[in-house]
């Protein structure tokens, strides 16, 4: 190149670029088949991982549906009837039933929607098949009295239904579903001491 010294940079780095060599069209080829090989994994993981957002976006969906429903109906009275015998006496919850909770669980004379419930047990067979803003998602809402046993350290209740006996007790199930994520529950158990907002 010889020497540079009078030389202008213009000059300078016309000489650099007459004398450097590009890659060659076979070169070029090979870099991008490697580069596409690589991006293939990369590109399945990132499905996988977009595949499973949109899943836990409907979960996340399907847990404020069931549980706004579940918030409404906590909001209400234990039952429409203001009071009943006390507990059942320790030792045996069984056989000492309150007498004057509903008899039959559900909607009452004159309670047409949910904005007419007055007590949680209205909500017994309560169902929504569209539900404002949430497309695809439906609800359901089940009641019934349930009973704890005589141990006051044990928070378990009895899961079955008791449709011929009243207790202090109700079991609340909300359920919900869509077809991107099946079925989902939500249970509470409210007492007789609870009472609406």
């Amino acid at each position: 190149m010889g020497d540079l010294r009078g030389a202008s940079l213009k000059s300078i780095l016309k000489a650099k670029l007459l004398t450097q060599s590009g890659m060659s069209l076979m070169e070029l080829s090979f870099a991008i088949v490697i580069l596409g090989l690589c991006a293939l994994p990369l590109m399945d993981m990132y499905s996988m991982v977009a595949i499973e957002s949109v899943h836990s976006e409907f979960q996340n969906t399907a847990t404020v549906v069931g549980r706004a429903l579940m918030e409404e109906i906590i909001a209400k009275d234990f039952d429409e009837n203001s009071s009943s015998t006390p507990f059942p006496p320790s030792g045996d919850p069984i056989t000492v039933w309150p007498t004057n909770w509903s008899n039959a669980l559900g909607t009452n004379a004159g309670e047409s929607t949910n904005a007419d419930f007055d007590d949680v047990d209205d909500y017994d067979g309560y169902s929504e098949t569209a539900i404002a803003g949430y497309p695809g998602f439906t609800r359901s809402a089940t009641v019934y009295y349930v009973y704890a046993d005589d141990d006051p350290l044990n928070t378990d209740f009895d899961t079955v239904r008791l449709d011929t006996a009243r207790t202090n007790y109700k079991r609340i199930d909300v359920t919900v579903t869509h077809a991107k994520v099946g079925t989902m529950t939500f249970s509470e158990v409210v007492s007789s001491s609870h009472s609406g907002n």
